[in-house]
């Protein structure tokens, strides 16, 4: 199976984008009324098929991989991707 391994960083950016930028890749939960009530709000890693493989690096499928630099693009990040080939018991999806 084809894959892209992608790797980023934000630069210099300032807390308040990186902050974000984390929110739209990984999800996060979300109260309301002094924690009464929990939302668990999904990221586009939980919509997608991965492997995390350490900080700023990504394993997706070929057919992902616009979804990932969209979101990259989004936030004025840096990247490089590459083309590999895996198993595909290898993302958890």
């Amino acid at each position: 199976m084809k894959a892209r391994l992608i790797c980023y960083t934000l630069g210099k950016a300032d807390p308040t984008t990186r902050s974000l930028f984390k929110r739209d890749l990984n999800g996060y939960i979300d109260t309301s009324n002094n924690g009464k009530y929990r939302y668990k709000r999904e990221g586009l890693l939980q919509k997608i098929p991965h492997k995390s493989i350490i900080r700023s690096v990504l394993l997706v499928r070929e057919k992902d991989k616009n979804k990932v630099t969209k979101l990259l693009n989004k936030y004025n990040a840096e990247y490089h991707i590459f083309s590999i080939s895996i198993n595909p018991n290898q993302l958890k999806g």
